[in-house]
């Protein structure tokens, strides 16, 4: 049997929809969440100076979209076929393009920067991609998913940007009242057997 050990912060962002992954998959793992004070140490051992990284049968993979699509291949989450991963891969991607301006909300240099930056992404970035997201899931027909009829993990990574989004720092909870189609999202993950127990026992922390 293969043991999986995750190496993350101890908090959700990157390594959260790894976890869902082993969640839904139902596969036991080492959740290793480090402290900021053992991270100068651990750092050099690190593949690419960066975590997570996922350590399995001596072999280590790093970048955790790539461990994403690993369990998800590995564990019938990427689509049936090769178009199906494709549009998988096309989703995660459309995210990703909103992480350099959450990024540059967050490192900006004063509050009058960030508050511009914020404006304009909240606008522009943001509502353009989940508006695209929302378009698509209204026209499936009798899905609560994204590809295919089934979870996906692009619809965790979804979830899990969703999620961020929520915070005070960006949109705030009132978010998906925009976004119907994204919340049945939501809800459909956060129902799917695995996944549940994950989140209901994350809150309790």
């Amino acid at each position: 049997m293969v043991g999986y050990k995750l190496t993350y912060w101890d908090l959700e962002g990157r390594g959260e929809p790894i976890r869902m992954l082993f969640a839904a998959a139902n596969v036991k793992f080492i959740d290793n969440r480090i402290s900021k004070e053992s991270w100068p140490e651990l750092k050099e051992r690190m593949p690419w100076g960066q975590i997570p990284i996922l350590e399995f049968d001596g072999k280590v993979i790093a970048q955790s979209l790539t461990i994403c699509r690993y369990l998800a291949q590995k564990y019938n989450f990427a689509g049936r076929d090769p178009w199906e991963s494709a549009k998988c891969d096309e989703y995660v991607d459309a995210l990703t393009d909103l992480v350099g301006g959450m990024k540059g909300i967050v490192h900006a240099e004063n509050d009058q920067v960030r508050a511009t930056r914020k404006a304009k992404f909240l606008q522009e970035t943001m509502s353009g991609c989940l508006g695209k997201f929302e378009e698509l899931m209204a026209s499936q027909v009798d899905s609560s998913f994204l590809v295919g009829g089934k979870l996906s993990w692009a619809d965790i990574v979804l979830v899990v940007m969703l999620e961020r989004l929520e915070t005070p720092s960006y949109a705030g909870p009132s978010l998906l009242d925009t976004y119907p189609n994204l919340k049945m999202i939501r809800i459909a993950v956060y129902n799917y057997p695995g996944i549940q127990e994950w989140v209901e026992n994350r809150r309790k922390k």
